[in-house]
């Protein structure tokens, strides 16, 4: 049965708000709130992962707490791989960006200083000449 973009928006709020009181506690707080906090917390966002098909990061990102917290309160050993898996690609996606962000620096630094910056550039990161080369994919006469 497929939900109403209310209900979804219901189970949304339930597992942000129950994550947020799990993540809340402090050195202070009787153990036995801390268990029934995690359990509540966890009912609420594998409801809203597996019944809701809601995204584990919507949650966290709201909640103010990392992918990895949400997932760790998954009881569904499938909704948790699959969510795994998503912040697997998104790590391997961030590093692309990050990697392609450093070579289109390095591109620019050598178009508008010359070629003699890619020395410079490998003595600021720590790397040889041609680690830049095979970064930003230019060659001795390229500039």
């Amino acid at each position: 049965m497929e939900l109403t973009q209310a209900q979804q928006d219901a189970l949304l709020n339930r597992a942000v708000e129950a994550v947020r009181s799990r993540f809340a506690v402090g050195p202070d707080t009787d153990p036995g709130e801390v268990s029934r906090r995690i359990e509540v917390a966890t009912l609420a966002v594998t409801d809203a992962v597996t019944r809701g098909g809601l995204l584990h990061t919507q949650i966290a990102t709201l909640a103010g707490v990392t992918g990895l917290r949400v997932i760790g309160l998954i009881s569904d050993w499938s909704a948790q791989g699959q969510a795994l898996g998503r912040e697997r690609h998104a790590a391997a996606r961030y590093t692309d960006q990050v990697r392609e962000a450093a070579a289109s620096h390095a591109r620019q630094r050598i178009g508008a200083q010359g070629y003699g910056a890619r020395a410079a550039i490998a003595r600021e990161v720590g790397v040889t000449p041609v680690t830049v080369d095979a970064w930003t994919k230019t060659q001795p006469g390229d500039v």
